[in-house]
C-alpha cells in the first residue's frame, strides 16, 4: 500500500455511497463489492479496482481520467501514483513469497514500473520547466512508447 501519511483518507467517502469511478452502488449482500482505495482516496467498487490495474497501460483509459479529476491532478501524475502504489503492494507481496519463479516475475514488474515512473517524472519536469513545445512533444512520444509499448499515437 501507499506509505503512511502520503495521502489523507477522504472523510466524505463511505462504503454506502456509489463508486466515484463508475457510479455503481455497493451490493448489501456482498460485503466485498466495495473497498477502500489508497490510490483514489475513496471507497471504490472491486470491479473498478480490478480494471484500474489493467488500464494503467491503456492510453484512452476513462478510469484514469476520472481518477485524475477526483485527485485534482493530470492523468500522467495519476498513472505515476498508481504505479508507485503498485510497487509498494508488490514489495509487500515479495515479503511473503517463497517461489523463485514468482519472485522473479514480481521483481521484473517492479523494474518495469520504476522505469515508467522515471519516464513520467522526466516528462512532468520538462513540462513544468516550460521547454520548447517540439522537445516536449518528443518527450511525450518517448513516454507513450515506454508506457504503451510503442503503439502509434492517435
Amino acid at each position: 500500500m501507499t506509505p503512511k501519511g502520503v495521502w489523507m483518507k477522504n472523510e466524505n467517502s463511505s462504503e454506502t455511497l456509489p463508486c466515484p469511478l463508475c457510479g455503481a452502488m455497493p451490493e448489501h449482500a456482498d460485503s466485498d463489492s466495495i473497498a477502500w482505495s489508497d490510490f483514489c482516496q475513496r471507497h471504490i467498487c472491486t470491479q473498478c479496482a480490478m480494471h484500474l490495474s489493467m488500464e494503467v497501460y491503456d492510453r484512452e483509459s476513462d478510469l484514469f481520467a476520472t481518477a485524475a479529476r477526483l485527485l485534482g491532478v493530470d492523468i500522467w501524475e495519476c498513472r505515476k501514483r498508481y504505479l508507485e502504489e503498485s510497487i509498494a503492494r508488490t514489495r509487500e507481496q515479495l515479503d511473503h513469497e517463497v517461489e523463485r519463479a514468482i519472485i522473479g516475475f514480481l521483481k521484473t514488474g517492479m523494474i518495469r514500473c520504476s522505469a515508467q515512473i522515471e519516464a513520467i517524472e522526466q516528462y512532468l519536469e520538462l513540462r513544468k520547466k516550460g521547454v520548447d513545445p517540439d522537445e516536449l512533444a518528443e518527450e511525450e512520444r518517448k513516454l507513450e512508447e515506454i508506457m504503451f509499448g510503442g503503439k502509434p499515437v492517435g
